[in-house]
Formats: structure tokens, C-alpha cells, sequence
């Protein structure tokens, strides 16, 4: 299964939802950064990871520039299966991010 993003807003526009569904690998590098390009009064970022059946390193580095891209804008990761949350947290991303 390819990966696909969605995204929506939430609290009056204040929050971007991005939703990853699939796969999370480098195939999704351009529609992931697409995401979060237009962030103008976005206070928090939920990225979803309720479908995300597969992540590689390159899904780690895009959620990196994320963060860097948004700097002092709250990112959480939602919905994290198991299998994910273990790579998750063996690259000390519960340390980066909040986990939910």
C-alpha cells in the first residue's frame, strides 16, 4: 500500500491535522512537506499516525524538518501503533515530540 496524506483544520484554524495513511517513506516527501507550507496562523500541528503501516528513515528526517520548519509551533503525534511508536522511541523521538 502507497502512502497518501490528508490534512484539515481544527479549533477555528488553529490546528493543522495531517494524517498519514500507508506507507510514511520518501515517496510521500513532497506531499508531506506540501502539508504544512501554508502554516499562517496555525498554532499546533497533529500529524495522525493511525494508518501509517510503514516508516523508514527518510519519514523520520521529514518529521525532523517538521519540527524545525515550525520551530516553537506544538507538534503531537497521534494514534501510533505499536510497531511504529517502538521506532518512535528507539530514535528518542518521544523526546522531540509529544506522543498522544
Amino acid at each position: 500500500m502507497d502512502g497518501k496524506i490528508r490534512t484539515s483544520l481544527a479549533d477555528e484554524n488553529k490546528t493543522l491535522k495531517i494524517w498519514v495513511e500507508g506507507r510514511f517513506d520518501f515517496l510521500l516527501h513532497r506531499d508531506f512537506r506540501g502539508a504544512y507550507r501554508d502554516t499562517s496562523g496555525i498554532t499546533s500541528i497533529e500529524v495522525d499516525l493511525s494508518q501509517t503501516i510503514y516508516v523508514d528513515s527518510s519519514a523520520l528526517g521529514m518529521l525532523l524538518l517538521l519540527r524545525e520548519t515550525m520551530g516553537a509551533t506544538k507538534i503531537k503525534l497521534t494514534n501510533i501503533n505499536p510497531k511504529i511508536r517502538m521506532v518512535l522511541t528507539i530514535a528518542h523521538f518521544d523526546r522531540m515530540f509529544t506522543f498522544e
